[in-house]
C-alpha cells in the first residue's frame, strides 16, 4: 500500500518533535511526498525510527528514501528545513 499524504505529514511530525530546532516548509511537505509516495508507511516509519536512533541532527530525504544510484545522482534535493 502506497504512503497516503496525511502517513507522510505525520512522519514529518515525529521528525519536528525529535528535532525541535526544524520546521518543515509547505511546499517540503508536497515535495516529500511526491518522492514517498510509492514507499509504504511501515517501510518509511522503520527508516525513520532507525535514523533518529543514530544521528543527532535531522534527516535530509536522501538519507530515508531508498534509490538506485543514477537516479539518486540525477535528483537535487532542496534544502527542506528552515530554522525557528
Amino acid at each position: 500500500m502506497e504512503l497516503t499524504k496525511q502517513e507522510a505529514y505525520s512522519l514529518m511530525v515525529l521528525i519536528e518533535k525529535v528535532y525541535p530546532m526544524i520546521t518543515f516548509r509547505n511546499e517540503i511537505v508536497e515535495y516529500w511526498f511526491q518522492y514517498c509516495a510509492e514507499m509504504e508507511y511501515e517501510t518509511m516509519y522503520d527508516r525513520i525510527s532507525a535514523y533518529i536512533r543514530c544521528s543527532p541532527y535531522p534527516p535530509r530525504l536522501e538519507e530515508i528514501v531508498v534509490y538506485t544510484n543514477q537516479l539518486q545522482n540525477e535528483l537535487s534535493f532542496p534544502d527542506p528545513y528552515i530554522l525557528k
